[in-house]
């Protein structure tokens, strides 16, 4: 009897042990946290970077959910908007100059430090799929809508932002990031020549509040 008796008095010492001291216990890596806050956001800006070795400029358009001021997570899209010209070594039609076109939509993640500051500090990831298209620009009777050829391609674009807030729902975002593109076929242009660090800037609108107020 007496192994039976050492062995109540050692359980009752371990739960004293450990009602005593609840943060004993082990922790997990990804511990959940309950949603308190949701939004919804729309970003519009502009970036600047090469493209086929000349300076380019791009519309950058996106929208998406919020979560707990920090996750956010969404679409976006990214479109040349400037002429970029292909020269005429082209390899099609030789006489005759060509437009590049190109866009890219993607799943849009990032992560916003201290997000009710002024200043917050914010790195996201673009993960998606881009197009580029061959089109006559002038010359040889060709009408500009005629697609002479395209690619598709994988394009990831890491990024970091700087962010003011200028109002309660708008907020300012400053930064840069790099363009990594690969897989496209498209004659007259590499994948290098699309891979490129770009610097941004974009308004981003948001509405939404506690999940309470829904």
């Amino acid at each position: 009897m007496k192994p039976l008796y050492v062995f109540s008095l050692l359980v009752l010492i371990a739960t004293a042990a450990f009602a005593q001291q609840p943060d004993t216990l082990p922790k997990t890596l990804f511990k959940s946290k309950p949603i308190t806050n949701i939004g919804f956001n729309f970003t519009g800006g502009a970036s600047v970077s090469n493209f086929y070795n000349r300076e380019a400029i791009f519309t950058n358009i996106g929208f998406g959910i919020m979560l707990n001021n920090h996750f956010r997570g969404g679409l976006d899209v990214e479109i040349l908007t400037s002429n970029v010209d292909v020269a005429n070594t082209a390899l099609v039609f030789p006489s005759t100059r060509m437009r590049w076109r190109y866009s890219a939509f993607g799943l849009n993640l990032d992560y916003t430090f201290m997000p009710k500051k002024v200043i917050s500090i914010n790195p996201g990831l673009v993960i998606g799929l881009g197009t580029v298209s061959k089109h006559p620009l002038d010359g040889a009777n060709q009408n500009n809508d005629q697609l002479i050829d395209d690619s598709n391609m994988f394009v990831l674009r890491p990024n970091l932002s700087v962010n003011f807030n200028l109002i309660k729902f708008m907020t300012l975002k400053i930064g840069g990031g790099y363009r990594y593109a690969t897989g496209s076929k498209s004659l007259g242009i590499s994948d290098s020549q699309m891979a490129t660090p770009y610097g941004f800037v974009a308004l981003r609108f948001e509405i939404g509040g506690p999940i309470s107020s829904f």
